[in-house]
């Protein structure tokens, strides 16, 4: 690549937002920031550089993933990979802030990863956590959040997952694995599951040992699997788990858990749940309720993921403060929407109005702009900068729902942007 290709592309997995896609950002973003503040949340902004030590073993085999920089002082800094470990370096440093802790926080997030569909290297993490609470309640709202998100957005075909990292344990703890090693082969494999799990049983099962996974570990996730695919009903099959696993305290513990949330969600809500025991999630500071949401029939992956990590601030400070949360992926729900046409919704469509008047006219409508605004978004545009046969193409780019036309006695009219087709009405337009 020469440099003046490289002056003019900017890196692969970044985006540029602009027109109708910078209006679909602020509506997504919009709507996620209304669901947290309706269930209590603050904002909070973290840098987006962290000294690189406090990323250090929290992230398993995602740690390949950060972007190391050096500064002038030769100081090891990354950029950050999630809000997740800023926020429990932000509870250890503050001793100011009142527990429980509720807060959204929407930044970008940097990772070196793979780019597909799916994966970016910069991308918005639209977090909420509740710090200081170990009430399943807490566990409870952000089933609802997401699904109150989601709906929200236009979503009706998604399903919430939800499983246990005691679950994982008692796995383990079956085949006589104590290790930590050998406990994060487990999720490794229950990981690979999942994303193969489209698959039959047998093409899973050949899938995993093809990924050079012990067959007694296979045998038993496969088994696992099959207890999800076989019991539709949530509290069915939480119980035939409960058969499969006995006596196991880890495996008693999580399914309790996970019982007691889906007790507290309201009916509405659990039409959109899923128990799914192939669900383990990357990170390794996850300790118990963990969550994903995927859109049915999209091959994007989860739009949201998440989970309660108990253990995550004692790494930073002497404190055992228990936390619960999740993150949306801006991304790939604007991908989502986008793929379904419900990116129609975007949220300056409904107020977004085209003023359009001739040059002539530039006193009134100055006037007209400013009295249009007191309800609407307008843009005042004059037919010297954009002529008509434009204004259809830029209205649709620039996601305006109206046009609005000056008439020769000082007043406007309204139209649609299907309307400009109209001869009559380029004729008001162009007020001849």
């Amino acid at each position: 690549m020469n440099m003046n290709e490289i002056i003019n592309s900017i890196p692969v997995g970044t985006t540029d937002y602009y027109g109708k896609n910078a209006n679909l950002r602020n509506y997504v973003l919009s709507i996620i920031e209304k669901i947290y503040k309706k269930y209590g949340f603050e904002n909070l902004n973290t840098p987006i550089i962290e000294n690189a030590e406090v990323f250090k073993g929290h992230h398993g085999e995602g740690e390949k993933l950060l972007f190391k920089l050096k500064d002038k002082n030769n100081n090891n800094l990354v950029l950050k990979y999630d809000s997740t470990v800023p926020l429990a370096r932000v509870i250890s440093m503050h001793d100011d802030i009142k527990l429980p802790y509720k807060r959204y926080q929407m930044q970008p997030s940097f990772r070196d990863d793979e780019i597909d569909k799916g994966h970016f290297r910069e991308f918005i993490q639209c977090d909420g956590d509740i710090v200081g609470s170990n009430s399943l309640v807490s566990d409870s709202e952000f089933v609802c959040i997401s699904h109150d998100a989601l709906k929200q957005m236009g979503f009706e075909d998604f399903t919430i997952r939800l499983n246990h990292r005691k679950l994982i344990q008692a796995i383990a703890e079956k085949e006589n694995i104590t290790s930590r090693e050998g406990i994060l082969e487990i999720q490794r494999a229950i990981d690979l599951a999942d994303k193969i799990n489209k698959g039959s049983i047998k093409e899973i099962k050949k899938e995993m040992l093809k990924a050079n996974l012990k067959e007694n570990i296979v045998d038993t996730i496969i088994e696992i699997i099959n207890i999800s695919k076989n019991y539709s009903n949530i509290l069915t099959s939480l119980e035939k788990l409960e058969e499969y696993f006995g006596n196991n305290e880890n495996a008693k513990e999580g399914i309790k858990d996970l019982k007691e949330i889906i007790s507290l969600l309201p009916e509405a809500v659990l039409k959109n749940v899923k128990i799914d025991f192939t669900l383990a999630r990357g990170a390794d500071y996850y300790t118990g309720f963990i969550i994903e949401a995927v859109i049915n029939n999209l091959k994007i992956g989860a739009v949201l993921g998440g989970g309660r990590y108990d253990d995550l601030v004692a790494a930073f400070s002497n404190k055992k403060v228990p936390a619960v949360g999740l993150a949306f992926g801006m991304e790939r729900l604007i991908i989502a929407m986008k793929e379904l046409g419900l990116d129609k919704k975007s949220y300056d469509e409904e107020g977004k109005i085209l003023l359009y008047a001739d040059p002539s006219q530039k006193n009134n409508a100055v006037k007209v702009a400013n009295k249009l605004r007191s309800k609407y978004n307008v843009s005042l545009v004059f037919n010297n900068e954009l002529n008509y046969d434009q204004v259809k193409d830029y209205c649709i780019s620039g996601g305006f729902s109206l046009i609005a036309s000056l008439n020769k006695d000082g007043g406007y009219n309204f139209y649609s942007i299907n309307e400009l087709d109209n001869l009559n009405v380029k004729k008001l337009i162009l007020n001849k």
